[in-house]
């Protein structure tokens, strides 16, 4: 999801309630500033949330033609347990 506007339009307020209703719903909610180091953040915060996670990447795409920047794709990857069926 992309949310743009101007300056002082709610954006930050609106993902702000979208946080809260994920939490109010038991989902994890990471808050963090698209600045230098993101990606890293958000690796370092999802490993210390789950510790089941055996694998975890995340692949930064950038696009030209369309002008636009993404984490690109994250994958997740529980680990097996015995008694745990992979």
């Amino acid at each position: 999801m992309l949310i743009t506007g101007a300056r002082g339009t709610g954006k930050t307020v609106m993902l702000t309630v979208f946080g809260d209703k994920a939490r109010a719903r038991k989902w994890d909610v990471i808050e963090e500033t698209a600045s230098e180091g993101l990606c890293d953040r958000l690796v370092l915060e999802l490993r210390s949330k789950d510790r089941m996670l055996d694998k975890f990447s995340i692949k930064p795409a950038v696009s030209f033609a369309g002008a636009s920047v993404s984490l690109g794709e994250a994958e997740l990857s529980p680990q097996t347990h015995a008694g745990n069926p992979a």
